[in-house]
């Protein structure tokens, strides 16, 4: 059905969202006996990421020694409870920026794009 809404005079492009591996098996053997050429497959892991904010010292803050501290905020409640949780040890409050890492114990869901061409019909 995908290669009869194609084009027939120009490069059709195709994309097809797979949820398991199975299904890109399937579907890649059917790009190829209908005449899919380029198949190409990418896997799209996602996964949970950890933020935190920290402390932004100033080029006069870093010279002057002064220690910071640097608590972790690690929920959204936390954060806005603890906005102002890096300071200087005389309290003059420092810009925060927020740090991503990816969370220790990966459990992410895996899905599959994959992508084809098909080339167009040579005319006699």
């Amino acid at each position: 059905a995908a290669k009869q809404a194609l084009r027939k005079d120009t490069i059709g492009r195709i994309c097809c969202f797979s949820p398991c591996i199975e299904q890109v098996q399937r579907t890649t053997l059917a790009l190829n006996e209908h005449g899919f050429a380029e198949i190409r497959m990418f896997e799209c892991l996602a996964k949970d990421y950890e933020f935190r904010n920290a402390p932004l010292p100033d080029i006069d803050v870093a010279i002057s020694g002064k220690k910071v501290s640097f608590k972790s905020v690690k929920s959204d409640k936390k954060r806005k409870r603890d906005e102002d949780a890096a300071v200087v040890d005389d309290k003059d409050e420092l810009p925060t920026m927020i740090l991503t890492k990816p969370v220790d114990e990966v459990r992410g869901h895996t899905s599959y794009l994959t992508f084809a061409i098909l080339a167009p019909k040579e005319h006699d």
